[in-house]
Protein backbone atom coordinates (compact mmCIF):
# COMPACT_ATOMS: atom_id res chain seq x y z
CA UNK A 1 0.00 0.00 0.00
CA UNK A 2 1.42 3.38 -0.97
CA UNK A 3 0.68 6.68 0.61
CA UNK A 4 -1.28 9.04 -1.57
CA UNK A 5 0.05 12.57 -1.95
CA UNK A 6 -1.44 15.24 0.24
CA UNK A 7 -4.14 17.23 -1.54
CA UNK A 8 -3.00 20.61 -2.77
CA UNK A 9 -4.65 23.52 -1.05
CA UNK A 10 -5.35 26.62 -3.04
CA UNK A 11 -3.60 29.75 -1.83
CA UNK A 12 -5.56 32.91 -1.38
CA UNK A 13 -5.04 35.15 -4.40
CA UNK A 14 -2.53 37.96 -4.45
CA UNK A 15 -4.45 41.24 -3.96
CA UNK A 16 -4.66 43.28 -7.17
CA UNK A 17 -2.69 46.24 -5.79
CA UNK A 18 0.35 44.07 -5.02
CA UNK A 19 3.13 44.72 -7.54
CA UNK A 20 5.70 42.29 -6.13
CA UNK A 21 4.60 39.13 -4.33
CA UNK A 22 6.98 38.69 -1.39
CA UNK A 23 4.89 35.99 0.29
CA UNK A 24 6.85 33.01 -0.97
CA UNK A 25 3.49 31.25 -1.11
CA UNK A 26 3.00 31.57 2.65
CA UNK A 27 -0.44 32.47 3.96
CA UNK A 28 -1.46 33.15 7.54
CA UNK A 29 -4.40 31.51 9.25
CA UNK A 30 -7.11 34.14 9.78
CA UNK A 31 -9.35 33.85 12.82
CA UNK A 32 -13.08 34.55 12.78
CA UNK A 33 -12.33 37.31 15.29
CA UNK A 34 -10.00 39.06 12.82
CA UNK A 35 -12.61 38.95 10.04
CA UNK A 36 -15.23 40.30 12.42
CA UNK A 37 -13.00 43.15 13.58
CA UNK A 38 -12.05 44.06 10.01
CA UNK A 39 -15.74 44.49 9.15
CA UNK A 40 -16.51 46.37 12.33
CA UNK A 41 -13.48 48.63 12.50
CA UNK A 42 -12.23 49.06 8.94
CA UNK A 43 -15.40 48.72 6.86
CA UNK A 44 -17.38 50.73 9.43
CA UNK A 45 -20.00 48.19 10.49
CA UNK A 46 -19.53 49.20 14.13
CA UNK A 47 -18.98 46.86 17.07
CA UNK A 48 -22.49 47.40 18.41
CA UNK A 49 -24.01 45.73 15.31
CA UNK A 50 -22.89 42.27 16.45
CA UNK A 51 -22.74 42.87 20.19
CA UNK A 52 -23.36 39.74 22.27
CA UNK A 53 -22.70 37.40 19.34
CA UNK A 54 -19.75 34.98 19.26
CA UNK A 55 -17.14 35.32 16.53
CA UNK A 56 -18.26 32.27 14.52
CA UNK A 57 -21.87 33.42 14.56
CA UNK A 58 -20.75 36.96 13.73
CA UNK A 59 -19.00 35.75 10.56
CA UNK A 60 -22.19 33.89 9.54
CA UNK A 61 -24.17 37.09 10.13
CA UNK A 62 -21.63 39.11 8.14
CA UNK A 63 -22.15 36.80 5.16
CA UNK A 64 -25.93 37.31 5.44
CA UNK A 65 -25.37 41.08 5.59
CA UNK A 66 -23.47 40.85 2.31
CA UNK A 67 -20.00 41.57 3.69
CA UNK A 68 -17.18 40.18 1.50
CA UNK A 69 -16.01 37.66 4.11
CA UNK A 70 -14.00 35.46 1.73
CA UNK A 71 -12.21 38.43 0.17
CA UNK A 72 -11.40 39.85 3.61
CA UNK A 73 -10.04 36.49 4.78
CA UNK A 74 -7.94 36.18 1.59
CA UNK A 75 -6.51 39.68 2.00
CA UNK A 76 -5.63 39.14 5.66
CA UNK A 77 -4.16 35.70 4.88
CA UNK A 78 -1.93 37.13 2.17
CA UNK A 79 -0.58 40.14 4.09
CA UNK A 80 -0.37 38.07 7.28
CA UNK A 81 1.68 35.46 5.44
CA UNK A 82 4.11 38.08 4.14
CA UNK A 83 4.51 39.53 7.64
CA UNK A 84 4.88 36.12 9.31
CA UNK A 85 7.47 35.05 6.73
CA UNK A 86 9.53 38.07 7.70
CA UNK A 87 9.12 37.45 11.45
CA UNK A 88 6.78 40.38 12.10
CA UNK A 89 4.21 40.48 14.88
CA UNK A 90 1.80 42.66 12.95
CA UNK A 91 0.69 44.19 9.69
CA UNK A 92 0.25 47.87 8.98
CA UNK A 93 -1.62 48.76 5.80
CA UNK A 94 -3.43 51.83 4.52
CA UNK A 95 -5.98 52.62 7.20
CA UNK A 96 -5.71 49.42 9.24
CA UNK A 97 -3.35 47.22 11.21
CA UNK A 98 -3.51 43.60 12.32
CA UNK A 99 -1.90 41.58 15.09
CA UNK A 100 -0.12 38.28 14.38
CA UNK A 101 0.54 35.43 16.81
CA UNK A 102 2.20 32.25 15.63
CA UNK A 103 1.33 32.75 11.97
CA UNK A 104 -2.29 33.64 12.79
CA UNK A 105 -4.02 36.96 12.19
CA UNK A 106 -5.81 37.42 15.50
CA UNK A 107 -7.36 40.88 15.38
CA UNK A 108 -7.62 44.03 13.28
CA UNK A 109 -7.81 47.69 14.19
CA UNK A 110 -8.32 50.79 12.10
CA UNK A 111 -5.78 53.55 12.56
CA UNK A 112 -8.46 55.59 14.30
CA UNK A 113 -9.38 52.80 16.71
CA UNK A 114 -7.28 51.94 19.79
CA UNK A 115 -6.39 48.27 20.24
CA UNK A 116 -7.25 46.53 23.49
CA UNK A 117 -5.12 43.70 24.83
Amino acid sequence: MTASPAPETALSPVPPEVVHDHSGGQRAFVTHHAVRRFCERVLGLGEEALEGVGDREAVDALRILGMPVDEIRDRLAFFGGVAARRGASGICRDGWAAKLRGGRVTTVVSHGHAARG
